[in-house]
């Protein structure tokens, strides 16, 4: 990516256009993904270790389905500079919960992964945003050869290099959170993340990239220091709800899930998580520094028509 980056700079192109850029892979999950998922996130122990609630099983899964979003975005008909690019937003659906057994899933060997570049970006207010869909299917139950797309993820990437030509006006997702809801219940909770989390996170999803890895080498790109994963930080927020016996939505209910990137969260550091949970909208979380909102999030049931 990084020679991808230099080639774009040298020859001053907006790079290939992404129709038709696809991507296809099996996918096969270990145990030992399984540990290193509540290793990274710190579950406690006692912990079922084959077992995990809907947010953090659809940021485990999200971590499984990273080396195919990585790929795309090193091809070289990829139009993103990943130098010039942050994942801005993540949106997750838990389609079919009951096909998402962890037990089940470390022994089969048949699934894949599907990664597409959606062929028109959009624009906005610091430049273009990319969506970058990943999804993983299943055998369905009936064992009759048949595939079911059990969980899907759409990485937002904003690119801050503007592009000419046929960019729509409107953002994919302008819309803000707002956790405070009428009638919901606040909890106020803590995570730390350590300089050693990164790595922890890399070895995961394999997103080695610099910034996570080396502060020297994200101050040399603007940045304020070594970077946390987002959706790390994401999953250690959940974690602290699920330590703070939150209720958590029943685990056969399809789920969906938005992680909005705010600020980028320096390691190490510890960073205060404000829970709201509404019994009509479900749980939303903030992850705030010295008053700072660096990131918001927000699940609930999946709805019916998706």
């Amino acid at each position: 990516m990084m020679l991808k980056s230099m080639f774009y700079s040298v020859v001053k192109t907006s790079g290939p256009t992404p129709v038709g850029l696809h991507l296809r892979s099996p996918l096969v999950i270990s145990a030992e993904d399984v540990v290193r998922f509540h290793s990274a996130v710190g579950h406690r122990e006692g912990t079922n270790p084959s077992h995990l609630k809907h947010g953090q099983l659809a940021l485990f899964l999200s971590a499984m389905t990273e080396p195919g979003m990585l790929l795309l975005l090193a091809s070289p008909w990829c139009p993103i500079n990943p130098l010039g690019a942050v994942n801005v937003r993540n949106t997750f659906e838990l389609i079919r919960p009951e096909l998402c057994d962890l037990e089940k899933l470390t022994k089969m060997d048949s699934m894949h992964v599907d990664a597409v570049m959606h062929p028109e970006p959009t624009r906005v207010k610091r430049g273009i945003e990319w969506a970058l869909e990943i999804t993983i299917s299943a055998p369905s139950k009936r064992n009759n050869g048949t595939y079911q797309t059990i969980f899907r993820q759409v990485f937002i990437m904003l690119e801050f290099k503007k592009m000419p030509g046929s960019v729509i006006s409107k953002s994919l997702d302008e819309s803000k959170h707002d956790t405070s809801t009428p009638g919901s219940t606040r909890t106020n909770t803590q995570i730390s993340l350590s300089k050693d989390d990164p790595l922890k996170w890399a070895a995961l999803c394999k997103d080695y990239n610099f910034i996570h890895l080396s502060g020297l080498a994200a101050k040399l790109f603007g940045l304020p220091g070594k970077l946390a994963h987002g959706n790390h930080a994401a999953a250690k927020a959940l974690q602290s709800l699920l330590d703070a016996e939150n209720t958590a939505l029943p685990n056969n209910t399809p789920l969906q899930m938005r992680v909005d990137f705010k600020k980028p969260m320096v390691v190490p550091g510890v960073f205060e998580v404000c829970i709201k949970e509404s019994p009509s909208t479900g749980i939303g979380f903030e992850i705030l520094q010295k008053g700072k909102v660096h990131a918001t999030g927000a699940y609930g049931p999946l709805e019916p028509d998706r």
